[in-house]
């Protein structure tokens, strides 16, 4: 089954359990063929079952699968025919989408594990760290948060700590609350130290967290 978010009339956040999407490659299908072929270059499953998941996901959302995915030189992904802002997300089990015409986006998800804990001074300031006070829910929405804002964000240079500041302790944060929570966070831009304020979209579903922003 495909779940799919209208955000509105034009924001499409779409996603579907990696296994239960697989069964639908069809071997006659010349497009299905093309993306077997392909990953048939990857070294591991993982990342083949990834690839697949998110073309068979797509052409359910499009209704075609006569779709291109690009990547540009930073690696930023992009649809094109139709055009359509793109970014792409997956853990183990959940393979996601992010659409829009017009406008940039970036999209994370995350499986909630303690294993945040050993890497959470990596990505948050003192004052981050002090807020969110080794939670576990709290720590895995934080790094989904920085991993969306870097995904829109499309080029290198971002440092977590510096550039992505999450202006709030997340104390809103519910898994048992499915609706979306906006999230302030302060973005410098590293290339000229432009402030912008960023509003991240979190939802917590069973034991995943998404992240997703828009912006230009």
């Amino acid at each position: 089954m495909i779940f799919q978010s209208i955000i509105d009339n034009k924001r499409v956040l779409t996603w579907v359990n990696i296994n239960q999407i697989l069964p639908k490659l069809e071997s006659k299908n010349p497009y299905h063929q093309d993306w077997i072929n392909t990953t048939n270059t990857f070294g591991g499953s993982a990342r083949k079952k990834e690839y697949l998941a998110i073309r068979l996901l797509l052409q359910q959302v499009l209704e075609t699968d006569k779709f291109n995915i690009i990547y540009d030189n930073y690696g930023k992904p992009h649809l094109q025919n139709p055009p359509y802002y793109l970014s792409i997300a997956h853990s183990k089990t959940i393979a996601a989408a992010l659409l829009h015409p017009t406008q940039n986006n970036g999209l994370d998800i995350e499986q909630i594990h303690p294993r945040i804990l050993k890497i959470q001074q990596k990505f948050l300031s003192t004052t981050e760290l002090t807020h969110f006070q080794e939670d576990v829910l709290k720590l895995t929405a934080a790094w989904s948060i920085k991993e969306a804002v870097y995904k829109w964000y499309g080029k290198k240079g971002l440092d977590f700590k510096k550039h992505m500041q999450i202006q709030t302790a997340l104390q809103d944060i519910n898994p048992s609350n499915t609706s979306p929570v906006n999230i302030p966070v302060a973005f410098t831009n590293p290339q000229n130290e432009h402030q912008l304020d960023l509003s991240v979209s979190l939802i917590v579903i069973k034991d995943h967290v998404f992240a997703y922003v828009f912006g230009d």
